[in-house]
C-alpha cells in the first residue's frame, strides 16, 4: 500500500532544518499502530480513525477525525503533486536542458501539479482494478529506487560528515520529528481500505505492523545514508539525493535518481485519493457527508466521489505550495490517531456502573497531557525558564494518576467472541501514545497550531451545521437502527463493534 509518503522530500528537509530524527516519529507510530491494529481487527470497515471513533466515542468525535484524515489523504494529495510539479520544472530545466518559464506562470500557481491530480482522478474513474496494477507497477520501481538510495548513499560513507550528529540538539530533533512524521503516515490507509481486505481480523493488523516496520528501517536508512554522504549544511532541501550524488562526482547518479523521482512520486499521489474517496463514502453512508458521495454507478464505481475529490484536490494542488501544507497535515493526522487511542481504551475498558467515566476520564487525561506536553516544549526550550519545569513535571504526575484510575476503575470488558490481535498493557500503553503525539504536535509553530485549532473548529462547525440534521444517528436512532433495545443489557458501543463486524462492501 502506501509508506513513507514523501519520505526523500522530508528526510533532505529534516536533515538540512533539524537533525536527524528518523526514531522519534518512529517510535510514535510504533505506539499508535499497535492501536489501530487491534482496533482494525475489531472494526474491519471502511473509514478507519473516522469509523473506530464512531463506534467507541460518537459522531462529534468521528467527524473530526473525519475531516483530519481528509487532511491526511486529499489534501496531502495535493501537497505531493505540488512537490513533484516543482521537481518536474527543475529536471525540464536543468537534466534535460529546457526553458520551463512557461511552467511557470507566477503567483504561486504550479499547472503541472494540476495536471498530475487530474491524471491519478482519472486512473481511479477508470476503477479500482486499474489503479491497483498502476499502483503496484510503480510500487515495485520505487522500492527499487530507495535501495539504489541507500546503497549507493552508504557507499560514499564519509565519517566526518556526521560531526556533529544532533547539530540543533533535542529541541531540534523533536521539531524534524513533526516534520518527518509525514513521512511515516501512511499505514492506515490499510485500515481506510479494510472493507476490501480478505480475512481483515487476521491480515490487516499484519499490514499495518508490517507498513510500520518497514517505513521506519527505510527512513532510518535513507536519512544515514544521506546525512553520510554529504555534509548536512550542504544538502539540498528541494533535492536531497540527487544533488548528494552530483556534489560526490557520480553525475550519471545523479540523473538516474531525479528521473527516478520523477517517474514514481505520482504513486504517492494516486493512492493518496484512493483512501479519501473511501472516507467519504463511510461518512455519506452515516449522514455526515452529502448523500452525492455514496452513490454507486452502474459500474460499481463511486463515480461523483472520485470526481468531486479529484476537483477539489486539483484546485489546491494548483493554488497552494507544498510548505503550507505539511505541518497541518501532520498535526492533522496526529489529532486522528489520538482519537483512535482513546477509542481503543474505551472499547477495552468499561466502568461498572457508569458507562460513559471511561470516556470522561480519557477526555481528561488528553486535556492534561496537551497542556504538560506544550509547557515541557517550551520550557525545555529555555533555560533560563527551568525553574518552571515543577509545572508540567506536575502536570505529567497528573496525567498519570489519571491513568491509573482508569486501570483500577474500569475493568476490561469481556468479550470471549473477540480472537483477533490484542494490545497489551492497556490503558498505559495508548496512553504513552497519547502523550507522545500531543508532544510532536507542539513541536508546531504557532501559526500551524493555530491553523489546526482553526481546522478543527471548522470540523466541528461541519457537525453542528450539516451532521446534526441529516446524520442516521440523529435520524433513526443507533440503537433503533441496530435494533438494540435496552432490556437486552447491551451497550451502545458493543451494538454498534458487532454491526461493524456484520458490514458488508456495498460497492
Amino acid at each position: 500500500m502506501r509508506g513513507g509518503r514523501g519520505k526523500r522530500e522530508l528526510t533532505a528537509v529534516c536533515c538540512v532544518s533539524f537533525s536527524h530524527p528518523c526514531f522519534a516519529p518512529g517510535f510514535g507510530c510504533v505506539l499508535s499502530g499497535m492501536n489501530y491494529a487491534e482496533m482494525s481487527s475489531r472494526v474491519p470497515s471502511a473509514g478507519s480513525s473516522y469509523a473506530y471513533t464512531y463506534v467507541a466515542l460518537g459522531e462529534l468525535p468521528a467527524v473530526v477525525a473525519g475531516w483530519c484524515l481528509t487532511l491526511e489523504y486529499g489534501i496531502s494529495a495535493s501537497a505531493i503533486a505540488r512537490s513533484w510539479g516543482d521537481k518536474m520544472i527543475n529536471w525540464i530545466t536543468t537534466d534535460l536542458d529546457l526553458d520551463g518559464k512557461g511552467l511557470r506562470p507566477g503567483h504561486g500557481v504550479n499547472p503541472l501539479a494540476a495536471a498530475m491530480v487530474m491524471t491519478c482522478t482519472g486512473i481511479l474513474l477508470g476503477g479500482v482494478g486499474v489503479g491497483k496494477n498502476v499502483t503496484n507497477f510503480f510500487t515495485g520501481l520505487k522500492m527499487l529506487l530507495v535501495a539504489f538510495m541507500i546503497i549507493g548513499g552508504l557507499s560514499l560513507f564519509d565519517a566526518d560528515n556526521l560531526t556533529p550528529f544532533a547539530p540543533n540538539g533535542f529541541p531540534g530533533i523533536m521539531r524534524g520529528a513533526t516534520s518527518a512524521f509525514f513521512g511515516y503516515i501512511g499505514y492506515d490507509t490499510v485500515c481506510c481500505l479494510g472493507m476490501e481486505a480478505k480475512n481483515p481480523s487476521r491480515n490487516l493488523p499484519l499490514a499495518v505492523g508490517g507498513s510500520i516496520v518497514g517505513v521506519t528501517v527505510l527512513q532510518c536508512l535513507a536519512a544515514f545514508a544521506l546525512v553520510s554522504m554529504q555534509p548536512f549544511e550542504d544538502i539540498d532541501v528541494d533535492s536531497g539525493f540527487p544533488e548528494a550524488f552530483g556534489s560526490n562526482g557520480l553525475v550519471w547518479a545523479q540523473h538516474l535518481v531525479a528521473t527516478g523521482e520523477i517517474i514514481t512520486l505520482p504513486l504517492v499521489v494516486l493512492v493518496s485519493l484512493l483512501p479519501q474517496v473511501r472516507l467519504q463514502f463511510a461518512m455519506a453512508e452515516d449522514g455526515l457527508m452529502p448523500a452525492i458521495l455514496s452513490k454507486v454507478d452502474e459500474h460499481g464505481n463511486l463515480f461523483m466521489n472520485i470526481f468531486i475529490s479529484g476537483t477539489i484536490a486539483t484546485l489546491i494542488a494548483l493554488f497552494v505550495p507544498f510548505l503550507y501544507l505539511d505541518s497541518m497535515i501532520s498535526a492533522g493526522v496526529l489529532i486522528a490517531f489520538n482519537l483512535t487511542n482513546i477509542s481503543l481504551v474505551v472499547v477495552r475498558r468499561e466502568h461498572p456502573f457508569r458507562e460513559n467515566m471511561c470516556v470522561s476520564l480519557m477526555s481528561l487525561y488528553c486535556f492534561i497531557s496537551f497542556v504538560a506536553a506544550l509547557m515541557w516544549r517550551y520550557l525545555l526550550d529555555n533555560e533560563s525558564l527551568y525553574p518552571y519545569l515543577i509545572f508540567p513535571c506536575g502536570l505529567t504526575a497528573a496525567a498519570f494518576l489519571v491513568v491509573r484510575h482508569i486501570a483500577k476503575t474500569c475493568p476490561e470488558v469481556e468479550d470471549s467472541s473477540y480472537a483477533g490481535f490484542r494490545v497489551p498493557f492497556v490503558p498505559w500503553l495508548p496512553a504513552l501514545g497519547i502523550f507522545v503525539n500531543w508532544y510532536l504536535v507542539v513541536q508546531l509553530e504557532w501559526y500551524s497550531l493555530l491553523m489546526i485549532i482553526g481546522y478543527v473548529v471548522f470540523a466541528c462547525s461541519w457537525y453542528i451545521l450539516f451532521g446534526v440534521k441529516y446524520s442516521i444517528g440523529n435520524a433513526n436512532g443507533w440503537a433503533k437502527r441496530l435494533e438494540i433495545s435496552e432490556t437486552q443489557g447491551e451497550s451502545m458501543t458493543t451494538g454498534l463493534l458487532e454491526n461493524a463486524k456484520q458490514e458488508e462492501p456495498s460497492f
